[in-house]
C-alpha cells in the first residue's frame, strides 16, 4: 500500500515538473515539425494541472494562500480586467484567446505546486533541478538554432516568426530569451544546494559560461544588462569568499587574458554585428541598435499620447488596443516598448492595481533576499511591452512569494 502512494506521490512530482518545464520554457511551440497547433498541448497542461489542484485541495491552505498570495491575486486580476474588457468591447473586438488561457494555466499550476510543496524545505530542490533543467534545455535550443536555424524553426509552430540573426529559442524573442537565461541563472546559484565546495565552483563556472554565451548570441542588450545586476549581488560573496590575493591573481590572469585575445574579439564584433557586445560597444554605428532605440522612442511618445487621449483615466482594454494604437503609432510599432504604459493604455487607472502588486513584490524579494529578481524583472517590464504574458514574469513573482509565504508560515509556528 505504501508503495503504491509513494509511487503515486512521484508520479505527481514528475507530471508537474514536465508541465512546468513545457509552461515555462514556451515548449508548446515545438509542435511544428507535427503540423498540428500547439493550443491541445496547453489544453492538456491546464487539464492535469487542474486535476491534481481539485485533488490536494485543501480549504485551510487555499485561504492561506489567497489571504497572502500575491502571485494569484495578480494573476486573476490580469485575467478579470482582460475578461471584463471583453464585456464592454464592440463585435471589432479579437480574443485572445492564446493569453487568456496561458494565465489560467498558470493560475492553476501554480496553486497545484504550492500544495504539492509545502514544506520551503523541499521546495528549494525542487526550485533548483527545475531551474537547472529548464537552463540546459534553453542551451541547447541556443546550440541547436545557432548552428541551424533552418531546421529550428522547423520544430516551431507556423504562427511564430523567426530571424535566423539573433538566437530567440522557443520564446522567439531574442531579448525575452536572454532574460530567461539571466533569471534561470541566478535561481540556479542563489539555491544550490550545500555540495562539496570544488562541485559548486564547477557548477557556477559552467552557469556564468553558458550566460555569457546565450546572451551573446540573443543580441540582446538587456540581457548584458541583467547579468550585470546578477554580478553584482554574487560579486561581492565571491571576493569575500577567495580572499584578496586570490582576487588579484584572477583579475591579472583575466586582464592578460583579454589583451591578448584582444585581436580577435575586435575581429569577432566587427564580424558579428548582432551580437550583444557589438550592439553595445558599436551601439552609434550599428544601423539596428540606432533603428531599435528610435523605435522604443516612438513608442514611448505615442504610447503617452494615448494615455494622455483617454484623460489618463480608462483604457481601451487588450481587445481594441490594437485599432486605437495605429492611430498614435508612426510606422509598424506593434506596441509600446513599456509594459507599465502598455498596461496603462489597455486598463487606465486598473492597472494601478497590477503595479500595487508588484510593489508588494519588491517588498517581499527585500527581505528574501531576492531582491535582483525584482530588479531584473522591472528592467524587462520597462523595456518591454509584452513581458506581462511572459511566463518567465509569473515563474520569478511566483518564487519570490512562495519563500516569503513559507518563511511567514515557520516564523508563525515558532511563536505558537
Amino acid at each position: 500500500m505504501r508503495s503504491t502512494v509513494d509511487f503515486t506521490y512521484q508520479l505527481e512530482r514528475r507530471l508537474n515538473f514536465i508541465i512546468g518545464v513545457v509552461l515555462l520554457l514556451n515548449l508548446f511551440l515545438l509542435t511544428g515539425i507535427f503540423s498540428i497547433s500547439y493550443f491541445p498541448i496547453l489544453i492538456t497542461c491546464f487539464a492535469v494541472s487542474l486535476f491534481y489542484f481539485i485533488k490536494r485541495f485543501e480549504r485551510v491552505v487555499v485561504v492561506d494562500l489567497i489571504n497572502n498570495w500575491n502571485t494569484i491575486l495578480y494573476i486573476f486580476l490580469s485575467l478579470f480586467l482582460m475578461l471584463f474588457q471583453l464585456l464592454v468591447a464592440d463585435n471589432k473586438a479579437v480574443f485572445k484567446m492564446n493569453d487568456c488561457i496561458r494565465v489560467i494555466i498558470y493560475a492553476i499550476y501554480f496553486s497545484w505546486t504550492t500544495l504539492l510543496y509545502t514544506d520551503i524545505a523541499k521546495f528549494k530542490p525542487f526550485i533548483f533541478r527545475f531551474s537547472l533543467v529548464c537552463f540546459v534545455v534553453l542551451l541547447i535550443e541556443g546550440i541547436i538554432e545557432i548552428s541551424n536555424p533552418l531546421f529550428f524553426s522547423m520544430l516551431l509552430s507556423e504562427n511564430v516568426s523567426k530571424t535566423i540573426l539573433r538566437v530567440g529559442g522557443t520564446f522567439a524573442d531574442a531579448n525575452a530569451f536572454s532574460n530567461a537565461v539571466v533569471i534561470l541563472g541566478f535561481i540556479i546559484l542563489k539555491f544550490m544546494p550545500q555540495i562539496a565546495e570544488k562541485k559548486q565552483m564547477v557548477l557556477a563556472v559552467f552557469v556564468l559560461t553558458a550566460m555569457l554565451y546565450l546572451v551573446e548570441l540573443s543580441g540582446s542588450r538587456q540581457g548584458i544588462l541583467l547579468l550585470l545586476v546578477l554580478c553584482t549581488y554574487f560579486m561581492p560573496g565571491f571576493f569575500k569568499k577567495i580572499g584578496l590575493k586570490r582576487m588579484l591573481i584572477v583579475g591579472s590572469i583575466l586582464l592578460v587574458l583579454s589583451l591578448l585575445f584582444l585581436p580577435f574579439i575586435y575581429d569577432y564584433l566587427l564580424n558579428n554585428p548582432d551580437s550583444s557586445m557589438a550592439r553595445i560597444l558599436f551601439d552609434d554605428e550599428n544601423p539596428k541598435s540606432i533603428n531599435s532605440d528610435l523605435e522604443r522612442s516612438n513608442a514611448m511618445t505615442a504610447g503617452l499620447n494615448y494615455i494622455k487621449n483617454h484623460f489618463y483615466l480608462y483604457g481601451t482594454g487588450m481587445f481594441l488596443f490594437e485599432n486605437e494604437w495605429a492611430v498614435h503609432a508612426k510606422g509598424p510599432i506593434s506596441y509600446p516598448h513599456n509594459s507599465f504604459v502598455f498596461l496603462y493604455c489597455q486598463y487606465g487607472i486598473g492597472a494601478l492595481l497590477i503595479f500595487y502588486f508588484l510593489l508588494i513584490a519588491v517588498k517581499r524579494a527585500i527581505t528574501q533576499q531576492l531582491w535582483p529578481l525584482m530588479l531584473m524583472l522591472g528592467i524587462q517590464l520597462f523595456l518591454l511591452s509584452n513581458t506581462v504574458y511572459y511566463p518567465v514574469h509569473f515563474f520569478t513573482l511566483f518564487v519570490i512569494d512562495f519563500c516569503w509565504i513559507r518563511q511567514s508560515m515557520t516564523l508563525k509556528k515558532s511563536y505558537l
